[in-house]
């Protein structure tokens, strides 16, 4: 089971680099980093350029927003598991190992969440943030109008939020109509 990892990113020249950081050892064979720069004016795209990867694939478009950009994204990953990361945000070390063991073992799985360490600009750890593990609890939350799950620590079938529509483009909450 292979991963795509998506970001998308807006101006975001001071964050990106750890983002990436995260994200590259912990690629397989066959695995990939798409980046949607959104119309970036900071830097963002020069620096986008000057990593030597072939696993990262870029692609700059005029800016239309976290969920547009998010779409193109989502339409250019090559593999089934999409795993979400923000640009201003670092994957944990385990994380890709995580996600693929859980969708290995679970065919009909098609959205796995995670917990996130929120920490200060200067690096503090401010504590995790937990959500519900459970699928009963997340659907009784998602019903109640809860944040159950945090788009930057999702994983997904592509497929299935294709089928949906991708993402909401509407406003903010760009998972929440199809989880």
């Amino acid at each position: 089971m292979h991963c795509s990892v998506l970001i998308a990113t807006f101006n975001s020249f001071e964050t990106l680099p750890a983002a990436i950081d995260s994200v590259l050892p912990q690629l397989l064979d066959g695995e990939e980093l798409v980046v949607i720069d959104d119309g970036s004016t900071d830097g963002t795209s020069t620096y986008l350029q000057s990593i030597p990867d072939s696993r990262l694939r870029v692609s700059r478009q005029t800016n239309k927003g976290l969920a547009a950009a998010l779409n193109t994204g989502l339409r250019l990953c090559q593999n089934e598991i999409v795993v979400r990361l923000d640009s201003d945000d670092e994957m944990l070390p385990g994380r890709l190992a995580c996600h693929r063991s859980a969708f290995s073992q679970n065919d009909r799985l098609v959205l796995h969440g995670g917990n996130i360490v929120r920490r200060s600009d200067d690096g503090h750890d401010l504590g995790c943030s937990s959500f519900p593990q459970k699928h009963a609890d997340i659907v009784r939350g998602l019903m109640r109008g809860r944040h159950v799950l945090c788009h930057s620590a999702v994983a997904y079938r592509r497929e299935t939020v294709l089928a949906c529509g991708g993402h909401w483009t509407g406003g903010v909450g760009q998972g929440w109509e199809w989880w």
